[in-house]
């Protein structure tokens, strides 16, 4: 053993060394973007609202949006985001191979287990970039109601019995409406014959209805 050992040290007189690796802090949480609409609501610039929403354009002016009602059958207005967050957070990154799972919240009236969950569709897995965010892009809600509730949750084994994983970390997003799709619009209140200049009998009065005839409001 020792005459060994000595041998080797005569040998490696140049040190080696690994290519450079990054060590990122462990993700504690997970966030969804949008979120709320209160929350959204309160953030006045840009670069407050893209941390935690969506900026976008409102009847020609700059507006934080929360996560959005939706039109059944229709992709979702506002496609969700997940992002990884440290216990401040802060975002994370993420060496590859690491996935997020998303579900409908159970305790929607009326429907729960395999049947609640055939109301969703699209690609309901999605992996994370380096970045620790996971973009989600063409879900759909298929059944109109009111109250659903995204479940987004690491895809893989608890870190109880699987070592060092993400498994266990979820997030549940703000609730949502979803609407029947419009099919049709109706002149409920027709305009009456008047005189120029006068708008007394002009007004009209147009309602949106979906394929069975309900009123549909947004």
């Amino acid at each position: 053993g020792q005459a060994s050992k000595v041998q080797l040290t005569d040998i490696v007189t140049v040190p080696s060394f690994s290519a450079p690796l990054t060590v990122s802090p462990k993700p504690l949480n997970l966030r969804v973007i949008p979120g709320s609409w209160e929350l959204c609501s309160s953030f006045a610039t840009e670069a407050e609202c893209a941390v935690r929403c969506k900026w976008g354009m409102r009847n020609g002016t700059g507006t934080c949006f929360g996560l959005e009602d939706a039109a059944a059958g229709d992709f979702l207005v506002q496609q969700p985001r997940v992002q990884l967050i440290d216990g401040l957070g802060n975002h994370v990154g993420i060496p590859p191979g690491h996935e997020v799972k998303v579900s409908l919240a159970e305790g929607f009236f009326g429907a729960s287990g395999n049947e609640l969950q055939a109301f969703l569709t699209g690609t309901l897995v999605q992996p994370f970039n380096v970045n620790g965010s996971a973009q989600f892009t063409d879900l759909k809600i298929s059944k109109q109601g009111q109250g659903y509730r995204f479940v987004f949750a690491m895809n893989e084994g608890c870190c109880q019995t699987q070592g060092e994983t993400l498994g266990g970390l979820t997030v549940t997003s703000s609730a949502i409406g979803v609407y029947g799709r419009v099919n049709y619009l109706q002149v409920s209140q027709q305009p009456q014959n008047d005189v120029v200049g006068s708008t007394a009998n002009t007004k009209a009065t147009v309602v949106l209805r979906d394929v069975i005839d309900n009123i549909v409001v947004f």
